[in-house]
């Protein structure tokens, strides 16, 4: 018998990636050997035939879709230094490091591989070594030390790397039905490169030469994109019986998942066929950390699971032996749960497939909602109010359902789905793109395999072109009802602003000492104007982005107090009626009914002030000769110096109000005001 150990030594990858969809492509190989001044230079003679066992390999678990070819060997490189076992994956880096400038003329993508042949290192466990996945450099990379690394077990096993897949361990048996389902990997429990079969586990079990390993687990097929829809089937019913093709047949369905909270079931059926026709015969070795002979990997119905978790290589894939032998027997119930909830039952296996029955508990809860916000791009300003210089809506998100998985996750903006992701992770960004400038509510929608749905709560998002925010309206000033004194009368001082996705802050002074800031677009502001006293103002905006416009700066206006006790213009009966609250210490007043008075001045606002109390009546008032309001001035209370009745006009000009008594109550005049 020969001797190899358990886990064999290959490698650890040393890159955190995730495997995605491949498309039909041909992978190039760069090969640098390198040695040093006490190794023997590495055969560069076996490259050939390492490739093309490679391509053969792919071109197999892909049906095409994956293809490798050598694209150059370059010429033997001497380091300057000698790599140990005591240096980081045994000098891989300070070699990469070295001879980078050689591979920098190569595309920098996820098809250009480099190959580092390096002479076997004196306690090195490493035989092959890879990234998973594109390096820093946007190349994918692989270290072969010794020579025994140019087996196709190694080779392709790095390969798998560099596609982004991660190793196939396995959950020890007396840990299977006690595990709950959000087991940690890599506990005692725990076995890495443990899956007998799967190109991405050891290959301990398979017969020992250059060729031969295992083919591609389904559920690794399924992370590189190559399975099609009606090759893997879901289970989203309390019972499923399906028929399983062998994997290795390269047709047909070949991958059942199950999801179950944080961790996926995966069942694929194992068949001496194709690159599997081996694994019913014992490869003659032992282990060489117990003695004992090396069983045959046998085939079956294999349960693999995932868990999903946040390292990459805490995202590798168990091959579990929830009944202590590699695959599930004929005929029993197994639990493969560690909570009971789900069994599985072969009915009955042949050369051609495997007929199975799952039994598992109905998922009647609602999925949760975790981590959610924007993507990138945005700020928050004061009110806590999001906002991106964007028409384009990009929402992170992070989800999760505890009995089963996840089907969709759509993002609404003001109620309508504008993106759904159809499956969970990797958590790509939701994107709604084409949104209005301005202010948008959105919200997350998910759904799991079982229809339970979960909403989350509307946020606020605020889209800004990127314009500056633009004063429409320079700052202007109005009389408004109040009471007036000699020194000031009753105004508000008006003004507006423009920006697509809103004015968030706005401010407002003038030369008086008026001092205004809000967080709110523009809002008219009371306040008194000075008798005699020129005002002018100076307005300021900002929008959501925090863009400021240019200070504006209003016109000046006068307030005039024109006190009516000695004044001409009135018709009918009207007596000046000493008042001491009255402006001028005396009142215009008049109890005859159609009596009435005008008032012609050239102004921008012009108001009347009168007294208001239990005697008083109603008055027309028209301006310009047209009737524009009736003023009912009787209250339970009297009040002097109430400004009554004001009009504005955009621009100065002569104008002429007109006082009609409409009964024979009292109506006064006590004054006119006006604004310049």
């Amino acid at each position: 018998m020969g001797a190899t150990d358990d886990p064999p030594s290959t490698e650890t990858s040393f890159s955190a990636a995730t495997a995605s969809g491949i498309a039909s492509t041909q992978h190039n190989l760069t090969f640098i050997p390198v040695t040093w001044s006490t190794a023997a230079a590495p055969d560069t003679s076996k490259i050939p035939a390492t490739v093309s066992r490679l391509d053969a390999y792919y071109d197999q678990v892909s049906n095409g879709r994956i293809r490798a070819t050598t694209r150059s060997v370059l010429p033997l490189q001497h380091l300057k230094f000698t790599p140990t076992a005591k240096d980081d994956a045994c000098g891989a880096y300070k070699i990469d490091a070295a001879v980078a400038s050689l591979y920098q003329a190569l595309p920098k993508t996820r098809y250009e591989h480099v190959v580092i042949l390096v002479p076997a290192i004196s306690g090195c466990s490493y035989t092959g070594y890879g990234s998973v996945g594109p390096d820093v450099d946007s190349r994918e990379h692989i270290w072969l030390f010794g020579p025994g690394s140019f087996a196709n077990s190694v080779v392709a096993h790095e390969f798998g790397h560099n596609l982004g897949l991660t190793h196939s361990d396995e959950l020890s048996a007396s840990c299977a039905l006690t595990t709950p389902k959000t087991a940690a990997p890599f506990s005692p429990c725990h076995r890495e490169y443990g899956d007998p079969w799967d190109v991405m586990g050891n290959s301990t079990y398979a017969p020992v030469n250059d060729t031969a390993t295992g083919f591609m687990s389904s559920a690794n097929l399924d992370r590189l994109g190559l399975l099609a829809a009606n090759e893997k089937q879901v289970v989203s019913s309390v019972s499923t019986t399906v028929t399983i093709k062998p994997v290795a047949g390269r047709s047909g369905k070949r991958l059942v998942t199950i999801p179950w909270g944080t961790r996926t079931f995966t069942l694929e059926y194992r068949a001496a066929t194709g690159l599997d026709s081996w694994i019913n015969s014992a490869n003659g070795y032992v282990f060489l950390s117990t003695g004992k002979p090396i069983p045959a990997a046998g085939s079956g119905v294999v349960v693999r699971f995932r868990d999903r978790v946040s390292s990459a290589k805490d995202a590798a894939i168990f091959f579990q032996r929830p009944t202590g032998q590699a695959a599930l027997p004929v005929g029993q119930d197994i639990p493969v749960s560690g909570d009971g909830g789900l069994k599985i039952k072969v009915n009955s296996m042949s050369a051609a497939a495997a007929n199975v029955t799952i039994t598992r508990r109905a998922d009647s809860t609602a999925p949760s909602i975790g981590t959610q916000g924007l993507a990138t791009g945005y700020k928050e300003y004061a009110n806590g109010t999001d906002v991106i210089k964007s028409s384009t809506l990009s929402v992170a998100w992070g989800v999760d359902d505890a009995d089963s998985a996840v089907r969709s996750v759509a993002l609404q903006v003001d109620g309508k789905n504008r993106a759904t992701y159809a499956a969970p992770a990797p958590y790509a960004p939701l994107r709604a793109g084409g949104l209005k400038y301005g202010r948008h509510t959105w919200r997350l929608v998910v759904t799991d395999i079982w229809g339970n749905t979960k909403t989350s709560e509307a946020s606020v998002i605020l889209l800004d072109s990127g314009a500056k925010p633009k004063i429409t309206v320079k700052p202007y000033t109005y009389l408004t009802v109040g009471t007036v004194s000699t020194k000031s009368a009753p105004a508000r001082v008006t003004w507006a602003a423009k920006d697509e996705c809103g004015i968030t802050q706005s401010q407002i002074a003038s030369n008086r000492g008026l001092r205004k800031l809000a967080a709110s677009p523009p809002k008219s502001i009371g306040l008194r104007l000075g008798v005699g006293k020129s005002t002018y103002f100076q307005a300021q905006a900002m929008d959501c982005w925090g863009t400021f416009t240019p200070v504006v700066t209003s016109k000046s206006t006068r307030a005039t107090l024109d006190k009516q006790s000695k004044r001409k213009g009135y018709h009918g009966t009207w007596t000046a009626t000493k008042a001491k609250k009255a402006l001028g210490g005396t009142e215009q007043v008049t109890k005859k009914k159609k009596a009435y008075v005008t008032y012609k001045v050239k102004a921008r606002s012009i108001g009347w002030v009168a007294t208001k109390g239990k005697d008083r009546g109603k008055a027309a008032v028209y301006v310009d000769g047209k009737k524009v309001a009736v003023v009912n001035l009787s209250a339970k209370k009297t009040t002097y110096a109430q400004q009554v009745f004001t009009k504005t006009w955009s621009k100065a000009g002569t104008h002429t109000i007109k006082i009609v008594n409409l009964t024979s109550k009292k109506v006064g005049v006590d004054a006119f005001t006006r604004l310049s």
